[in-house]
């Protein structure tokens, strides 16, 4: 026999609302209650609302990574760039041990302008990496970082020895040898 589920409500985000609100009324000070009210703000993209909602839980709570974390995303997405770096400066503070944190931040300086501190960031958390378990990315390929000085041709490259890395081939597909440009 099967049982009968109630198809879910189709919208209750009204009520959502109504109750973080009589949260808030219950207690102004609850970070919880702010961060639930700026999550409905954004769901129903009320951006700016949403970052208000979110600053006033920081109030409360600065170093909350989630309620960060989430005023970060709203800062890059309304392109707030100083605030996005000042959000991911907070961040990178509470939590050095992730390498996502250094190149938000990084890109945080680089949406500024700022390419020197972008390269000083990265550097510093080049240094900061056991160099046995070191994983070389895109960005950390020294063709790439000789891109990056093109943009800012005074800057002087740090004395640092690198890993030994082995060529890999240029692997051409089938496909790509065969193709002609349009």
């Amino acid at each position: 026999k099967k049982s009968k589920i109630p198809p879910p409500p189709v919208n209750r985000k009204g009520e959502a609302e109504q109750f973080a609100k009589k949260g808030l009324f219950a207690n102004l000070k609850s970070h919880v209650c702010w961060h639930v009210y700026g999550l409905i703000h954004r769901s129903e993209r009320r951006y700016q609302d949403a970052i208000k909602c979110y600053q006033n839980a920081l109030k409360y709570d600065k170093d909350n990574l989630l309620i960060l974390k989430d005023l970060s995303m709203l800062q890059i997405q309304r392109k707030d760039h100083d605030g996005f770096q000042e959000t991911r400066r907070k961040i990178l503070l509470l939590k050095s041990d992730q390498r996502i944190n250094w190149i938000a931040y990084a890109v945080g300086n680089h949406l500024l302008g700022d390419y020197s501190k972008c390269l000083h960031i990265l550097d510093t958390f080049i240094k900061t990496l056991d160099s046995n378990k070191v994983s070389h990315t895109f960005l950390f390929h020294e063709p790439n970082r000789a891109k990056l000085n093109r943009i800012e041709p005074n800057r002087t490259e740090p004395n640092r020895t690198e890993p030994n890395r082995t060529e890999q081939p240029n692997r051409q597909t089938k496909h790509s040898a065969n193709t002609e440009p349009m």
